[in-house]
């Protein structure tokens, strides 16, 4: 569900009000081609549906090219060796 939220506020189909502590329905005047805004976006999507990233129990490792970085997923912080 929080997916759904993050791409939805991503587009400008829903925000969040701090003071009520729950999100909104709300149009800004933005299409529905999230990607477009967002390159990373398209280059995180483009790595998942190539099967360029591995989960395992304690991290990732995601191959771009002739590169391979391993991602470690911490209590307090997540690391990446990424430049």
């Amino acid at each position: 569900m929080l997916v759904a939220l993050g791409y939805l506020a991503a587009s400008g189909k829903v925000g969040y009000d701090l003071a009520e502590a729950s999100f909104f329905r709300g149009e800004l005047p933005f299409g529905t081609a999230v990607e477009a805004m967002h390159p990373r976006l398209t280059s995180a999507t483009d790595l998942v549906d190539s099967g360029a990233i591995v989960l395992g129990p304690r991290g990732a490792r995601v191959r771009s090219g002739d590169v391979e970085r391993k991602v470690t997923f911490g209590q307090a912080i997540d690391r990446c060796t990424c430049p």
